[in-house]
Formats: structure tokens, C-alpha cells, sequence
């Protein structure tokens, strides 16, 4: 009885050193698949929120030009320009250009991850997983 439990017990620890063998075998072949996805998303998400700030740049930007160069058209009353052809107001509209300035510099600044990842993607995977033992 003795024999046939330790001949049991010996197939039993093979068969589980079998599937570590397996599942080791099968991490080393995904893992650098499953770290270049990670990669593809954290840039492309990192990319979209930057291209989201150039666009709010352009358009702060685009805004006061658009404004300050169109002539009035007599009888037009906006908050720029008055039917006399003042351009008082400017004050505002220079705001409402500011706002998406600030916001499209802010957003480029704080999405500028997918530089990171294509310059040095080591150093990156590095600084993404001392973040998350912090």
C-alpha cells in the first residue's frame, strides 16, 4: 500500500510540474505580445488626448484672428463689434481665446506619454510599474 501511494503521489507532483513547465513555456510566448499591446494603447490614448490639446491650441489661436481681421458688416451687433464699427469688446473675446489656449497648452503638457513610449519604451515600462508599488 505504501508502494502504490508513493508511485501515486509521484505521478501526481509530475504531472503538476508538467503544467508549470506548460504554463511557463506559454508566458514566455505572450508576454511580449501582451507588453507591446500595452504599449500600442497607452500611446495611441496618450496621442489622442495631445492631438485633443494641438486642436484646442489651433483654434485658440484661429479664434482672435478670425475675430480682430473680419471687418463688420454694417448693422451687425456681436460682442466684438458694435454697428458703429468699434471694436470694443476686445477684451472678451480675447478671453474666449485664452480659455482654449490654456487648456490645449495644458492638455499637450500632461499627455505627453506616447513621446516617452516611442523614444524609450524600457523606461517607461519601468516608471508604469514603480507606479503601481507606490
Amino acid at each position: 500500500m505504501n508502494e502504490q501511494a508513493k508511485e501515486i503521489l509521484a505521478q501526481m507532483m509530475q504531472r503538476v510540474l508538467d503544467g508549470v513547465d506548460t504554463a511557463a513555456d506559454f508566458a514566455a510566448q505572450e508576454v511580449p505580445i501582451v507588453v507591446e499591446q500595452f504599449l500600442m494603447w497607452h500611446i495611441i490614448e496618450s496621442l489622442i488626448f495631445f492631438a485633443s490639446g494641438v486642436v484646442l491650441l489651433l483654434i485658440g489661436t484661429a479664434y482672435p484672428i478670425f475675430v480682430f481681421t473680419r471687418k463688420p458688416v454694417k448693422g451687425e451687433e456681436t460682442f466684438w463689434f458694435f454697428a458703429s464699427g468699434n471694436r470694443s469688446g476686445m477684451e472678451s473675446s480675447t478671453m474666449f481665446a485664452a480659455i482654449p489656449i490654456a487648456l490645449g497648452c495644458a492638455m499637450m503638457a500632461a499627455n505627453i506619454g506616447w513621446l516617452k513610449i516611442w523614444i524609450a519604451p524600457k523606461l517607461y515600462l519601468l516608471e508604469y510599474g514603480a507606479s503601481l508599488i507606490k
